[in-house]
């Protein structure tokens, strides 16, 4: 989920007996960003393997925010009966609680101002139903994702998951020096 350059160069480093799906940013294009809550995205991610055929089961990933999405994907089809994943894999994604706190932590003034003018640009486009320019529009998304995330509340996950991280992850540092997501596992 939301790969994005993995998303195209994956395909060449997995066998091609492999199947491999991957899914893009909502609002492709410029275009306003239809759904805006972590479990009917899942859903709607769900409802297109099934229509394309693909019957678990598949190991989910998802980078950032993908990663929460896969996250709640795994949860839902665990909720279903459906089938467990047998492995979830989250790349550079955060415990919710802990997206909040490292966003708030990188809020400078100069970031305030520039989500109030993007804020601003966003409305209008979409008032006008034009297709938003690059930067109004990646504002836009990861706006979209951010209230997406304040709202969502996961439960306990008790199917098998990696994270993996990068060292140099965004977010407020800790007082040993590594990021909330190094640190996470005692603040979740």
């Amino acid at each position: 989920m939301h790969g994005d350059d993995a998303n195209r160069l994956l395909p060449g480093l997995i066998h091609p007996e492999r199947p491999f799906a991957a899914f893009k940013h909502q609002g492709d294009g410029g275009r306003r960003v239809a759904l805006d809550r972590l479990d009917v995205i899942a859903a709607r991610f769900l409802k297109e393997l099934n229509e394309a055929g693909w019957k678990p089961p598949f190991a989910l990933c998802g980078y950032s925010f993908g990663g929460i999405i896969a996250f709640e994907m795994a949860q839902q089809l665990a909720r279903s009966g459906t089938s467990q994943v047998p492995l979830l894999i989250l790349i550079d994604a955060y415990a919710p609680s802990i997206h909040v706190q490292a966003m708030q932590s990188d809020r400078r003034l100069i970031t305030r101002v520039r989500d109030t003018v993007y804020g601003t640009a966003t409305k209008t486009f979409m008032a006008t139903n034009l297709r938003m320019p690059g930067r109004i529009h990646h504002h836009h998304i990861i706006s979209t994702y951010d209230e997406a995330i304040r709202h969502y509340t996961p439960e306990p996950y008790a199917g098998k998951m990696l994270l993996i991280k990068s060292q140099a992850g965004w977010g407020r540092k800790t007082s040993d020096g590594t990021t909330w997501s190094q640190a996470g596992s005692s603040r979740t």
